[in-house]
């Protein structure tokens, strides 16, 4: 499926967290009515470009980042593992999700945490090596998107509960938004 008309646009950063605030917070709408102001193109947009934001900042953040990071009463982790997280989420949770209510084969699993739900400190390298293992994930999901992909149809997903192709596609977009977050705030301790 080929999925750039001129009309996509980027779903802002300030309206993603907005639907996060309406949708999990306030509890004022539900991820389905949010989803459905967005196409599918909207969203491959969006999450492929955030995934450059995540590449430039791996790219650019200092060594330390990818070290072990200070034990504290709000524990923070690593850029490594980060990547790993949102590689783990996107590819058994979210992506596994949309293809099931695209009437897909599920695809295949990601590395998962320990026990303790932690992935290991990751290097640079590697980190990059997720994130690229991730992105093919993520464009081979939207080119075997149907072209006529039914967008009202709903599965029953183990961990996300009803869900269609643009729920778990926009689901996927805030928690790459909240871990996008994660990147930057080590960037700035890193200045």
């Amino acid at each position: 499926m080929v999925l750039h008309p001129v009309s996509a646009s980027r779903v802002s950063s300030e309206t993603i967290r907005e639907i996060r605030a309406t949708v999990f917070r306030r509890r004022e709408s539900t991820l389905a009515d949010e989803a459905s102001r967005f196409s599918v193109v909207d969203l491959e947009v969006t999450l492929l470009s955030m995934r450059r934001d995540i590449r430039l900042l791996l790219e650019t953040l200092p060594g330390a980042a990818f070290t072990a990071q200070p034990a504290n009463d709000d524990p923070v982790w690593s850029a490594g593992e980060i990547v790993a997280h949102l590689r783990h989420a996107q590819m058994n949770i979210f992506l596994r999700a949309t293809r099931a209510a695209a009437g897909l084969a599920a695809g295949r699993d990601a590395e998962r945490p320990d026990d303790d739900g932690v992935h290991p400190v990751r290097s640079r390298a590697a980190s990059l090596a997720i994130l690229d293992d991730a992105d093919r994930d993520l464009i081979e999901v939207f080119d075997s998107l149907p072209d006529a992909v039914d967008l009202e149809r709903t599965v029953i997903d183990d961990k996300l509960g009803p869900t269609g192709v643009r729920d778990s596609l926009l689901f996927l977009a805030i928690h790459d938004d909240d871990h996008l977050g994660q990147l930057r705030e080590l960037a700035r301790e890193g200045s």
